[in-house]
């Protein structure tokens, strides 16, 4: 599952993304793309999801037809289409984003709704079709809130008040039922990503040392294996942060990088990473000026640094004194800046965590504010001079297979260099014109390292 900038495609042979724009930066700025008002939802807490057809996909808590939710459309200019309503029988009140499956359908949960109002697990079709796959009844959880996880093996993982399996006829299976209050952590409503040895990580947001927070603990970070067996590897102690409510990113330099909503220095919350074995180290600790509450998760974009959301924080004359959120960028070694504060009339309350869509750009959902009556806002980051990411490099044959994401009918051209200190590149002959959301390049192995980037043609 790891997505390294820099990936080994024949012994010392390499691939790089630099800047697909120009080298000289330009200024972040952030733009609505879309905002919710009438019928078409209201709260997108979702993380999007970007489509084969390049359109952003997401769901709305509340709003539509019935109030209970939607499933949306954006096109790149910015309409905005209502996809699925939801009243309650087929669920209700969807917090988490989209996933694409390998057969072309979005799957997702809602907190609530379904045959036993505990919550559902849907698929939608490309044209709108929502099918119910598993309906939660309690004992085999309630309340999903995070984004589906697709296994290696084809099936779904994710989390509710329990970790679990369901196969795509939608058949449930409980991996782990979380107790209260225990040591080994309450409440995973982060979600999950793949770790080392096929192995699922994620967080709850409570329990672990029951000596704090009046017995019931301040998070955990754990391990499950797909047999159910959990390790717990580490507790927070408050101090380094507390309260987890996100999904883990696994990095490329093998550690992962995750957030948490209280605790560190100052209360508001912290950047972290954390080894596999569970070694944690706190990276920022926020003090309202620069965010807090980061109930978002992070990415790792193509430029190697992480970038993510706090709901609050920021511009501290808004909203009694506690800010409308931020969009912040954080190096591995936890050097932050702020690229970005929320002001209501540009969104306010971002809780989730963003998307690097593959024209470069950074996009996300605020929950809230947006123009006058609208209810959250679908917002892009641009100027950071971001460039799509490699799918995998490869070598058979003595050629050398470059895949990167692309966007469909634009085009690319790859160029090389034997060594990173020198300055001239040489295009690989022939410019590759992506019809899918990937593209595709072949170079004969050299008989010397090379590194590869790929450019974006105007």
């Amino acid at each position: 599952m790891k997505r390294n900038l820099l990936m080994k495609a024949w012994t010392q042979a390499m691939a790089m993304l630099l800047a697909v724009r120009a080298a000289t930066a330009t200024a972040q700025t952030l733009t609505i793309v879309a905002s919710f008002t009438g019928s078409a939802g209201r709260g997108p807490w979702c993380q999007l999801a970007q489509g084969a057809n390049g359109n952003l996909y997401g769901t709305t808590y509340s709003g539509g037809a019935r109030d209970d939710g939607t499933v949306f459309e954006v096109t790149p200019s910015g309409e905005l289409t209502t996809l699925a309503d939801f009243h309650g029988t087929n669920g209700a009140n969807p917090y988490a984003g989209l996933l694409e499956g390998a057969d072309g359908n979005f799957y997702g949960t809602t907190a609530s709704g379904g045959r036993y109002n505990a919550g559902t697990v849907f698929s939608l079709s490309p044209g709108g079709g929502l099918t119910t796959l598993a309906s939660f009844d309690g004992t085999n959880g309630a309340g999903p809130t995070a984004k589906l996880l697709l296994g290696t093996d084809g099936n779904f993982y994710g989390t509710a008040d329990t970790v679990f399996q369901m196969t795509p006829a939608g058949l449930l299976t409980t991996l782990h039922r979380f107790s209260h209050p225990s040591t080994s952590g309450d409440g995973p409503w982060g979600g999950l990503v793949d770790g080392p040895g096929g192995a699922l990580y994620g967080a709850t947001e409570e329990g672990g040392d029951i000596s704090l927070n009046l017995g019931n603990g301040y998070g955990t970070i754990y391990r499950l294996g797909l047999d159910g067996a959990l390790k717990t590897l580490m507790a927070f102690q408050g101090t380094n942060g507390s309260f987890p409510e996100s999904a883990l990113v696994l990095a490329t330099d093998g550690d992962f990088y995750g957030t948490t909503v209280a605790g560190g220095e100052f209360g508001h919350g912290t950047v972290f990473k954390m080894t596999p074995d569970g070694a944690l180290t706190t990276l920022v600790s926020f003090d309202q000026t620069n965010g807090a509450v980061p109930y978002a998760g992070l990415i790792q974009a193509s430029d190697g640094n992480f970038y993510g959301t706090t709901a609050f924080g920021g511009d501290l004359s808004l909203f009694n004194g506690r800010g409308l959120g931020t969009v912040f960028r954080v190096t591995a070694d936890g050097i932050l800046t702020t690229l970005a504060r929320f002001e209501e009339t540009n969104g306010s309350a971002p809780t989730r965590a963003l998307l690097q869509a593959r024209d470069g750009d950074l996009y996300g959902a605020a929950a809230g504010g947006g123009p006058p009556g609208a209810g959250g806002v679908i917002f892009k980051i641009s100027g950071l001079n971001l460039v799509p990411k490699f799918r995998s490099i490869r070598v058979s044959s003595g050629l050398v297979h470059l895949v990167w994401e692309a966007i469909p009918g634009r085009s690319y051209r790859v160029q090389y260099r034997t060594d990173l200190a020198g300055t001239n590149w040489t295009d690989l002959p022939g410019d590759v014109v992506a019809n899918s959301s990937t593209a595709v390049k072949t170079d004969a192995v050299a008989a010397r390292q090379r590194f590869y980037r790929v450019l974006l043609l105007p």
